[in-house]
C-alpha cells in the first residue's frame, strides 16, 4: 500500500517530493520612503532525483499589491539533488503611519512533488507609529 512514503509510526522516511514552506516572515521600516524584499524560503522534504516545480503568486491580506507590496508571480525549480529555493517580494514603503499588514505567498500546480504547505504570510510592521 502506496501511503505518501510514512510508514506507521515511522517519521525517518520521508518522501522527498514533498513540497514545505516556511513562512517566519516580518518586517520593520525604519526609512518610511524605502523598500525591502521579503524572502520566503520554500523547500523540499529531501533532495529529488527528479526537476519539481512549483508555482507561486502573491496575494494582499490587509496589504495592498503596488501600496504597501509588488505584486509577483512565476515558477519555482529545483533542480535534481536540490532542497531549498527562496521567493523574493518587495515590500514598499510610504510616508503614511499604518498598522502591521499582511500579504501572503501561495503556492500552486507543483510537478513532481506535492505541497504541505501552501500559503506562506508576510507581516509588515511599521516601527514608526507611535
Amino acid at each position: 500500500m502506496d501511503n505518501g512514503g510514512i510508514l506507521t509510526d515511522d517519521w525517518t522516511t520521508v518522501d522527498p517530493n514533498k513540497l514545505t514552506y516556511l513562512k517566519p516572515i516580518q518586517f520593520a521600516f525604519n526609512d518610511r520612503t524605502g523598500t525591502s524584499v521579503a524572502t520566503f524560503t520554500v523547500t523540499l522534504s529531501a533532495a529529488s532525483d527528479q526537476t519539481v516545480t512549483v508555482h507561486y503568486t502573491t496575494s494582499g491580506g490587509s496589504a495592498i499589491a503596488g501600496s504597501d507590496f509588488v505584486g509577483a508571480a512565476g515558477t519555482v525549480t529545483f533542480l535534481p539533488g536540490e532542497t531549498s529555493k527562496t521567493v523574493a517580494v518587495t515590500v514598499l514603503g510610504d510616508s503614511a503611519a499604518e498598522n502591521t499588514e499582511t500579504f501572503t505567498v501561495v503556492l500552486s500546480g507543483p510537478a513532481n512533488a506535492t505541497v504541505t504547505d501552501a500559503t506562506g504570510v508576510g507581516t509588515i510592521v511599521d516601527h514608526t507609529m507611535v
